[in-house]
Order: structure tokens, then C-alpha cells, then sequence
């Protein structure tokens, strides 16, 4: 038994870890045993080298927390059972002596002929080569056995991993597959089983699997509940439950056989096999009654039974006497009812009307929601609906009709009521109505209530309709708008008019030849424009007639808008003469007396600048000028005679007109640098502000009338 000692360690209380100094523990390989040199110290186990200088223990040291100690690492033990083994130099030798033969001695105990595996390995394990006969001795433990041999119980020649017999013949070759075998067959009449008990709250399972996955498939049985269940690939697939509904794909079989496809297109059941004959049965499902087949559905090979890629499916009923006959077939191309033309009737209910679909299979005719189908419904080739209600085909068209038919003498009530019919005739469509109600068997008074041509034009009350929707009418033809009850609007036409009525009748809008009138009673409604960018494109005010362009008006002819860089209005009167005239606007007493304002100027906040008015026969333009809206208030410093004397007076034609007379007045190129006040500038062109020529003036006649008392006083000095 060597010893590794090299170096020293700590230890600390209640810790696996063990740190060294000067130490190579990871030059060493377990299993290893560590002492520390004191006497009676125990021996731990060492679970793992963690580095040169650290290993760990399998348990926490439960000496006291030390540095600097000596240590022993034991590294030899046997082969079979792991004794430790001394060696020369090795240091406490009598103490790993003494836990050997302890070892031994616990291990190995033969007594009252029982073979006691704690005599195995450490691990409580044994391995057996070779043959072992334990005759009647037990094998107790907790450990376990390991054999590379066959094991038999009740033979002594087991043929499989795992051998049991009870009563043995003659013995069949077995599988190359077989682990486990159990036989019990020295008399024909011996049957073997295998049993499982469980907890009544439990379960049996049989599992299967590889070496990755141990249970991917089990066949169990639940004891709480009383149901086997067969899994596949770790899912549940099939399930027979206590009262023996088998489900595949569901846990829960409400019948004796339940599947449930969870939504892949696999089929729920295939049936496979090879026929060589047309109608030859693939495969079906028979039903009996005590014995007595009494129907069935069966899927039959299709005419192409070289590449059988084609079939027919066959509901059969038994008649009386046991004989089966198609009922509904399908192939390739068609569905079969009454295949064997037999008068059969068909016949599909509802929970309302046992007759919701009846074919009458004496002669073909279909009745919806009616199986009594009267004689005259016979020359139709009829589908009747209900009461009085058929659809058919005379031969030369056909009609669906509402209590009425076409007998030789025209078109009859069938009893007393509305009557009315559709028909395709001639290219046209014609839905035509009768409310004379002459009872049965009476002649209809035929009224075209719509038409609808070859051409697809649909006429309203008129026969040949000439528009793709046509509406007459003898007295006031009108289309109704209805959202809800209560509200809707009414669109028609008189001999002279169009109009659009509201709710309660009053006209909202009205076209004749002469006009068109919007809210022609007078009510007080507005009436609204909208455009993409403003909700109140156009606007009247149904209360006062405001106009609105732009907005809300607040004025009789209200314009707003936001329009950068360029006018809220233009207005053009073309035709290049002299005679057209631009705006005219008339206000003010019938006599001109007083003081009129015509034109009012306002700056962007609203704050009134100017204007045109006229006062008493006098037009004129006036400019605010109240001291309270002006600031910074100082005596001009101007020489209003260097001004007027710099003008220079111009006669000239305008361009547009070369051979006018020519027009005394400016240039305002040679005004800008006398006076570039009265000079502005309007889409790049230049502009001469008259009304700025008012301050020089005054300011040169102010210093002329000075200059003249002058020159009076100095003329009376002389004079006297």
C-alpha cells in the first residue's frame, strides 16, 4: 500500500475541501484514501482531484480546523473487493490493517447456508462466470448479480437470458430476439401467464425503449381508473377504457370504437387490397340485426383496374327477403341515388319539417317543405316549395311561380291570394305580379313588376328598359334610401322634376328644366361643400343665407382662407372690350346723403387701416389715422418744394394701348430716387403711391406761405 505524503495541508472543520502545500496531487488517479498523521485519526474517501493543491472528500472533515499537517494518501487496494493493501515504509500500517480484516469480516458471512452478497464488492455487486447451482439456498441483499450466462428458474438448461419453467415439453426453436422465456407445456391442456400487482391507486406498465429513451412505448394498466392504454414514440394512441369503448387518438371513447385525427391529413382508416375486376368490394363496413345483414357501405373497385387509381363507394340497404340494392353510389364522376331505379323516394328533414327536401321517385318530381305535389305541378317537371310555390319548365321557358300556374288558357291563380312568377323569356328575365285576387283558378291581370334584357339593362315597371336601370311609373316613380327605420330619403321624378325628399317629406333638392332648387320649402337647413382639405368648401347658412367660402360665414358673402404668397379672390370679366366691367357695389341711402362706407381694409388681425366711403356726393379713399394706433410721433424733417421740383411730369401711352391719347403722369423708375416713399412694388413691378404726394405738398406749400409773409413784410417796408 504506497503512500503519497509530499508536502503539508489544511483542513478546516465541517469542509470537504482539503488544500495542499508543496503538493502534486494531480499527478495521482483514484481511488485514493486520505489520513491525517494523528493517531486514530479516521480515514476519509477522497471524490475528487481538483488541481495540484486540491482535492475533495466524499464526507466533511470532522476533525478540528489546522494548517501545516502531515497527511497520508492511500493509493493500492485488491482488484475484487477494493481492501486496502500495505506496503513497506507505509506509516500507520496496523490501522489500515485493522479496517482490512474489519472489511473482510463484514463482507463475508456463509452461515445457515445462505450466500450473502455484502460479501461483493464494495458496491454490493457480484459477477458470476460460469455455471452456479444454488440448489435451495437464498440469495439476500441489497446488491446486485451479474452473470454473463443464460439464468433458469424451474430448468437447468435455460435457453434464453432469462429462463422459467413450470411443467416442460417438447421445446420449440426459439427467436434470436427472445430475453425472456416462459414455458409451461408438458400437457396440451397448460396455458402460461405473466402477472402484475400493483397498488390499487397505480399501475402496471410494460415499457419499451433504446438506449436513449427507456419508455418510449408502454402498454399500461391504470388501476384507479380501469383503463389500458397503448403508447407509441412517448404519446398515447390508443386507450380501452372500464366499460370497453376503445379510443384511438383520444383519451376519452364515448362508443365501442372512437377515432380522432387531430388535424393532419393522414387517414383515420385505411383499407388495402388488390382486386382485378370493376365493382370487385376493396373493403366495407356490414351492418346486422341478430345475425341478418341489413346494410352496409363498401368501397368497389372503379373501372381502371390496370393502375387501380380510381373507385366507387356504395351505401346498400337490404329490401325484403334479404336482398341488398344500391341506395347512393359514388364514382369518380358522379353521385348515385337509387342506383337500381326502383320507385324509391328521397327525402331530407329538419328539425322543423320532415319534408324540408322530397323526391318523389314515381316520377321525379322535388318538393321543398312539402311532400304533397298536386296534379298540375306534373307539367312542369316540378320543384314545388312549400305551399302554392313551384319552380319548372314548361318547354318553352322556364318559371319559378307563387300561387299560380300556366294552364292553355294562360296564367291562373291557384287559390285565392297574391300570385306572381319569374321567368326566363326570350333573353329577358321577367318578374311578373298580379293583385286582382280573382281566387282559384281564376285568370291573372299580368303586371311586369321588373325586366331585365339581354343586354342587362333592368327595367322597374317596364318592359324594355332603354337605361341599365329603367324606372316608371304612372304617377310618381321614387326610389327609397333606407339606413334604419325612420330614417331614409326619397329620390323621384314628376313630369317636369327631379327632386330628393327627406324623411318627412319636405324637398331638399329639386331640378327642373329652369332651375335647381335646394330646400325648396324654406326650412331651416344648411347646406354644406366639402372639399379634401376644407369640410366647409361651400357653406349656407339655412337660418340668415350666409355664403361661405372657406368657413362658416359671418357676413351675407363670407371668404376665407389661408392662401400664401397670393388673393383669397379674383374675380374676371373677359372678352376684351371696354364694356366689361369688373365689380359693382351699391350702398348707402337712396340719396346719397350721408356717409357710406363701401370698401373697409383691414390688416391680418382684423384692426381696420382704410377704406372707400362716400359723404354727401364725395367718393374717397381714407386711411386710419388716429393717433391711438400710432407710436414714435416726431416732426417730419423733409423739404417737400426739392421733392415736388425734383418730379418731372411725363406724357406717355401704355404699351396695351400705343394709339390712345397720351396720359400725363410719372415714371416710377425717375420717382424712386427723388421720393422712394411713393414708389412700391407689386409682382415685380414697379408702383407710384399717389396719396403719398399729399405730405411734400403740404410741407412745400407751408414753406411757401412762409416764404411768402416774408416777402409781403419786406414789400410793406419798402412801400412805407
Amino acid at each position: 500500500m504506497s503512500q503519497y505524503k509530499t508536502g503539508t495541508v489544511s483542513v478546516t472543520n465541517g469542509s470537504s475541501t482539503i488544500s495542499g502545500a508543496g503538493t502534486a496531487w494531480n499527478t495521482l488517479s483514484l481511488p485514493l484514501y486520505f489520513k491525517i498523521d494523528v493517531d486514530n485519526s479516521p480515514v476519509y474517501q477522497v471524490g475528487s482531484i481538483d488541481s495540484a493543491t486540491q482535492i475533495s472528500l466524499t464526507a466533511n472533515y470532522a476533525g478540528s480546523t489546522a494548517a501545516g499537517l502531515g497527511y497520508q494518501l492511500t493509493q493500492d487496494f485488491t482488484t475484487n473487493y477494493g481492501f486496502p493493501l500495505p506496503c513497506d515504509g507505509d506509516e500507520d500500517a496496523g490501522s489500515w490493517l485493522s479496517r482490512s480484516i474489519t472489511e473482510i469480516d463484514s463482507t463475508m458471512n456463509t452461515a445457515s447456508g445462505t450466500l450473502n452478497n455484502d460479501m461483493l464488492k464494495k458496491d454490493g455487486s457480484v459477477s458470476l462466470t460460469g455455471d452456479w447451482n444454488f440448489g435451495s439456498q437464498t440469495i439476500s441483499g441489497t446488491g446486485d448479480l451479474y452473470t454473463s450466462g443464460n439464468v433458469g428458474v424451474g430448468t437447468d438448461n435455460p435457453i434464453t437470458d432469462l429462463h422459467i419453467v413450470d411443467g416442460a415439453g417438447s421445446l420449440p426453436g426459439w427467436g434470436t430476439l427472445a430475453v425472456l422465456g416462459l414455458q409451461n407445456n408438458d400437457d396440451a391442456t397448460d396455458a402460461v401467464g405473466m402477472c402484475m400487482i400493483a397498488g390499487i391507486s397505480g399501475s402496471c406498465n410494460i415499457e419499451f425503449g433504446d438506449e436513449n429513451d427507456r419508455n418510449t412505448g408502454i402498454i399500461q394498466y391504470n388501476n384507479s381508473s380501469d383503463y389500458m392504454s397503448f403508447t407509441t414514440n412517448t404519446s398515447e394512441q390508443m386507450r380501452i377504457d372500464s366499460s370497453g369503448n376503445v379510443g384511438i387518438g383520444t383519451t376519452s371513447p364515448n362508443e365501442r370504437l372512437e377515432l380522432y385525427n387531430s388535424g393532419d391529413s393522414s387517414e383515420l382508416i385505411r383499407i388495402d387490397t388488390n382486386r382485378t375486376s370493376e365493382n370487385d368490394v376493396i373493403g366495407g363496413i356490414q351492418f346486422a340485426w341478430n345475425g341478418n345483414t341489413i346494410g352496409g357501405i363498401y368501397s368497389l373497385a372503379g373501372p381502371d383496374t390496370g393502375n387501380k387509381d380510381d373507385g366507387k363507394l356504395s351505401l346498400q340497404t337490404a329490401k325484403p327477403g334479404g336482398t341488398m340494392v344500391d341506395r347512393l353510389r359514388f364514382t369518380e364522376n358522379a353521385a348515385l341515388f337509387n342506383n337500381n331505379q326502383e320507385d324509391y323516394d328521397f327525402r331530407i328533414a329538419s328539425d322543423t319539417d320532415g319534408y324540408a327536401f322530397f323526391l318523389q321517385g314515381s316520377d321525379g318530381n322535388v318538393g321543398i317543405g312539402t311532400s304533397s305535389l298536386p296534379s298540375w305541378a306534373s307539367s312542369y317537371a316540378a320543384l314545388q316549395l312549400g305551399a302554392n310555390t313551384c319552380l319548372g319548365n314548361t318547354g318553352a321557358y322556364t318559371v319559378f311561380s307563387n300561387n299560380c300556374y300556366e294552364s292553355a288558357a294562360g296564367w291562373k291563380h291557384i287559390n285565392a291570394g297574391t300570385a306572381g312568377y319569374y321567368r326566363q323569356y326570350s333573353g329577358e328575365h321577367q318578374f311578373v305580379v298580379d293583385s286582382t285576387n280573382p281566387g282559384a283558378d281564376g285568370a291573372m291581370t299580368r303586371t311586369y313588376a321588373m325586366t331585365i334584357d339581354n343586354t342587362g339593362k333592368v327595367g322597374l315597371g317596364v318592359t324594355d328598359p332603354d337605361t341599365l336601370l329603367h324606372l316608371e311609373h304612372a304617377s310618381s316613380p321614387q326610389i327609397k334610401l333606407e339606413y334604419t327605420s325612420g330614417y331614409y330619403a326619397t329620390l323621384g321624378c314628376g313630369s317636369t322634376l327631379f327632386y330628393i325628399n327627406d324623411p318627412t317629406g319636405n324637398p331638399r333638392f329639386q331640378m327642373t328644366a329652369a332651375e335647381i332648387a335646394f330646400n325648396e320649402d324654406g326650412l331651416d337647413v344648411d347646406f354644406r361643400v366639402e372639399s379634401d382639405v376644407n369640410t366647409h368648401a361651400l357653406f349656407i347658412q339655412g337660418d340668415n343665407s350666409f355664403v361661405g367660402l372657406g368657413g362658416v360665414p359671418f357676413y351675407p358673402f363670407d371668404v376665407q382662407t389661408n392662401n400664401a404668397n397670393d388673393y383669397a379672390a379674383r374675380i374676371i370679366n373677359t372678352g376684351d372690350n371696354v364694356n366689361r366691367s369688373g365689380i359693382r357695389i351699391q350702398a348707402g341711402a337712396y340719396d346719397g346723403s350721408g356717409t357710406t362706407t363701401y370698401i373697409q381694409i383691414c390688416d391680418g388681425d382684423g384692426t381696420e387701416v382704410g377704406g372707400v366711403e362716400h359723404d354727401s356726393g364725395t367718393v374717397e379713399f381714407y386711411q386710419a389715422s388716429d393717433e391711438r394706433l400710432k407710436c414714435n410721433i416726431e416732426d417730419a424733417q423733409i423739404n417737400g418744394l426739392d421733392i415736388i421740383n425734383g418730379l418731372k411730369l411725363k406724357k406717355f401711352n401704355y404699351k396695351k394701348c400705343p394709339n390712345e391719347p397720351k396720359t400725363l403722369g410719372l415714371i416710377a423708375q425717375e420717382v424712386q430716387p427723388v421720393y422712394p416713399t411713393a414708389v412700391g412694388n407689386h409682382d415685380d413691378m414697379l408702383t407710384v403711391r399717389r396719396e403719398s404726394f399729399i405730405y411734400p405738398l403740404i410741407d412745400a406749400v407751408q414753406r411757401l406761405t412762409e416764404e411768402n409773409k416774408e416777402l409781403r413784410l419786406r414789400i410793406e417796408k419798402l412801400e412805407n
